[in-house]
């Protein structure tokens, strides 16, 4: 028969085992609270897992969906529920990545026989060279290593608890050393499931001018100011081509687009891979639609805060007008 006393010592490791969750939760909550008085916001980080998903979805309905391939500027400038009413009956489906040039993309799209719908793929022909074309592949080889049952319940268990990830003090760049310096810190970009990403510019305040410079203003590869000359680009334009027959073949449908850039970028890539010897070059080779902003006057009025992707207050304006564009254009 237990003791008075062992009864008395489990009470009492029962109330600091009570009072030890109290004092986390309260942490937490103190840190949390910290965070958001800072300007820190939740926010949800992309990942292979994420991009798997939204990659299956584009092999649903028959294969007839809209797939958004490229890199930032595609997953912050379109906004797939602005676009949506352009693509009646087609699903529109984000699969741009950051930093990483869509040419697998691309070609995975070529090469999925369930795939007949329509590749909206943001591009530059500087990116055409062979070492580009494997950047995204990654994230095609997570996605094709996961379609077994059990493997897709794994990435679905891992989906359901992306959320509990999202408390702000666990931002990577939160610290009690910038809680005790005070809100300098404002984060600007915020994805949503649908991986479309806000770019939220009015945060950054006078931090901007810092983003610009850290920025790397080149679109091509070497950041030496040379490039490959219009003749020698066009054999890399060949291999594009040969994906761009395989979706038409399908019953496909591919419109390349030329994202907005501003200033010191814009300039920098004029000076390099200029549009009359490059883009025009390319566009005169494919059967693929092509559209580039400074082409249009309803595309080419956006200013980039950052020299490379639109605020999320234009995001909206800029996907209406690309998506009426590509309605007159489609039906042409």
């Amino acid at each position: 028969m237990p003791s008075s006393t062992s009864n008395s010592s489990d009470r009492l490791t029962g109330k600091l085992d009570l009072r030890a969750w109290i004092l986390g939760f309260v942490i937490i909550l103190a840190c949390e609270l910290s965070a958001r008085a800072l300007g820190y916001r939740p926010r949800l980080t992309d990942s292979e897992e994420i991009w798997a998903e939204q990659r299956a979805r584009v092999s649903q309905f028959d294969g007839n969906t809209v797939a958004l391939i490229g890199t930032s500027r595609m997953q912050v400038d379109i906004d797939p529920k602005e676009l949506a009413p352009y693509f009646p009956g087609k699903p529109v489906v984000m699969l741009a990545i950051a930093g990483r040039r869509p040419l697998a993309a691309l070609e995975d799209l070529a090469e999925d026989a369930t795939f007949r719908g329509v590749v909206i793929c943001d591009i530059d022909p500087s990116w055409m060279l062979p070492k580009n074309w494997n950047d995204q592949r990654p994230y095609i080889d997570f996605y094709k290593t996961h379609l077994s049952a059990v493997a897709w319940i794994k990435l679905q268990l891992h989906l359901a608890i992306v959320p509990l990830k999202n408390f702000c003090f666990l931002h990577e760049q939160f610290s009690l050393a910038r809680l005790i310096r005070g809100p300098a810190y404002r984060d600007y970009v915020f994805m949503r499931r649908d991986r479309f990403v806000e770019a939220q510019f009015d945060r950054v305040g006078s931090d901007l001018a810092r983003l610009q410079k850290n920025d790397k203003l080149a679109d091509h590869d070497d950041g030496t100011g040379t490039f490959l000359s219009p003749k020698e680009m066009e054999s890399h334009y060949s291999k594009v081509e040969a994906c761009v027959k395989a979706l038409y073949k399908k019953g496909g449908r591919v419109i390349f687009v030329r994202m907005p850039t501003s200033g010191k970028r814009w300039e920098s890539n004029q000076r390099t891979v200029p549009k009359p010897l490059y883009w025009d070059n390319f566009a005169a080779r494919t059967q693929a639609t092509c559209i580039h902003f400074k082409d249009y006057a309803s595309l080419s009025g956006f200013d980039c805060p950052d020299t490379s992707h639109l605020d999320y207050r234009d995001s909206a304006r800029f996907t209406k007008a690309l998506g009426e564009l590509i309605a007159r254009e489609v039906r042409r």
